[in-house]
């Protein structure tokens, strides 16, 4: 009797061990997540930026669109043609910029899901360690009380 009272002894202990360290590890996956989400909210952050930017941009792109002179009759020759030139310019670097920013949005975005998903992945996995933890103690008590 007093070997299987050791024995279970020892089984708890080791379950009680167990425990703690998947409680450790379930911490440090916590602070993994905390981190992931500091990133999520700046990324997210940058990307409501960087949305305004580009409505904005489309706002100023239609306002220059505005500006092109050709069948209005009060302006004429080479001075119509150069006005014309200058927002054609404009319109070109202005489609440029709106064009670079839309790659960087949606490269944004991709990057913004794949760290949801680490965010949620380790949350599962920090949960389960938790709830594999409550079990061996459970037991661990369980063998150290008898």
């Amino acid at each position: 009797m007093d070997k299987e009272k050791i024995a279970a002894h020892a089984r708890g202990q080791n379950m009680r061990t167990q425990a703690l360290q998947k409680q450790s590890t379930a911490r440090e996956l916590n602070g993994k997540q905390v981190a992931v989400e500091h990133k999520i909210e700046r990324l997210e952050k940058a990307l409501r930026s960087l949305r305004k930017d580009l409505d904005h941009s489309n706002i100023l792109k239609n306002e220059l669109l505005k500006l092109k002179t050709k069948g209005t009759s009060g302006f004429h020759g080479s001075c119509r043609d150069k006005a014309d030139h200058n927002v054609d310019q404009m319109l070109t670097e202005l489609d440029h910029w709106i064009d670079a920013h839309k790659e960087n949005k949606e490269v944004m975005t991709k990057k913004l899901r794949e760290l949801q998903d680490q965010s949620q992945n380790l949350h599962a996995k920090a949960l389960a360690l938790n709830n594999e933890a409550t079990a061996l103690f459970s037991s661990a008590t369980s063998l150290l009380n008898m």
